[in-house]
């Protein structure tokens, strides 16, 4: 008998916390304080800054409301007739003869904006994810010069190989593979990773194939949807493109104390960053340790 009277106590004390927990509504508590908890894990801003963030979350809220402005997309406020929308937009009318996911997430005018002035150039395309093929016949027909490449686990998707399109059967975070598929391919123009959208994945794909990357190439990344370690991972090259560390005394400044001096090959090869909704772009190139320009400059000003 007093066995069952303990437990029966237990249970009701455990029936009665989870009923004050539901009341005073805990879950959304602890959830919104485990975002902030996180975002400031990675971003720490001082006490000053922090007033100045709150001062223009105000101001923004404040505007918003006095101009009646609505936070939706701009497809939200076109009408219904999807054909209508970016009526110049060669991709977007692209993804509505192939319908691949990327419509839906709006990356499209992104893709449209970074590749459009190069699609007549570009030779070699790589993409992490193949799925039902569509992006894959999408980007044929948008890049007409370029060799379009596939990659994914499954082993149906090489029913979407043809005459431009190769689809390679293998896993994104074998980094051993990875290697042999840049090797046996050569460089690529742009690489989009469209895969598992595993932290772990993204970055040993991203380490393995970005060197595999052509200069002036770019690399993408899809569905980063709250991925703060990816997301504070590549923020690393936002630091690089402005200043990278080329000495210990740099390296002792704040900013920089998390930088191996004599590992920052990445960042010198990393000439652009744009981060956009659920999209991270990065650009390749070669970062100078000294302005080009530094000579020319002083002997303007010197004479």
């Amino acid at each position: 008998m007093k066995f069952y009277t303990t437990h029966f106590i237990k249970f009701s004390i455990i029936k009665f916390i989870y009923f004050i927990l539901k009341i005073l509504n805990f879950k959304n508590f602890f959830f919104d304080n485990d975002f902030e908890m996180k975002k400031n894990s990675f971003h720490k801003e001082n006490i000053l800054e922090k007033k100045f963030l709150k001062n223009m979350s105000s101001k923004l809220l404040l505007l918003s409301k006095e101009n009646n402005l609505i936070r939706q997309s701009e497809e939200t406020k076109k009408s219904n007739d999807k054909n209508n929308w970016y009526k110049n937009d060669l991709l977007y009318q692209l993804s509505l003869k192939y319908s691949p996911t990327k419509r839906r997430h709006d990356y499209l005018k992104r893709y449209n904006f970074h590749f459009y002035p190069i699609r007549e150039k570009v030779k070699k395309v790589l993409e992490i994810g193949v799925d039902r093929g569509e992006s894959l016949a999408m980007w044929k027909e948008y890049f007409p010069n370029a060799e379009i490449h596939g990659l994914d686990i499954n082993e149906e998707c090489q029913k979407f190989s043809d005459d431009r399109v190769k689809v390679h059967i293998g896993d994104q975070s074998n980094q051993k593979y990875l290697d042999s598929l840049g090797k046996q391919n050569g460089f690529f123009d742009v690489i989009i990773d469209d895969g598992s959208h595993i932290h772990d994945h993204i970055i040993k794909s991203f380490t393995s194939l970005y060197p595999y990357l052509n200069n002036k190439g770019y690399y993408v990344i899809e569905d980063v949807v709250n991925n703060y370690d990816t997301t504070n991972f590549f923020t690393r090259y936002a630091f690089g493109i402005n200043y990278y560390p080329s000495n210990k005394a740099t390296v002792d400044e704040p900013s920089y104390r998390n930088f191996d001096i004599n590992n920052c090959e990445d960042i010198k090869n990393v000439v652009g960053l744009n981060f956009y909704r659920h999209l991270i772009f990065i650009k390749k190139g070669f970062n100078p340790e000294e302005n080009p320009f530094k000579n020319i400059i002083e002997k303007k000003f010197i004479h």
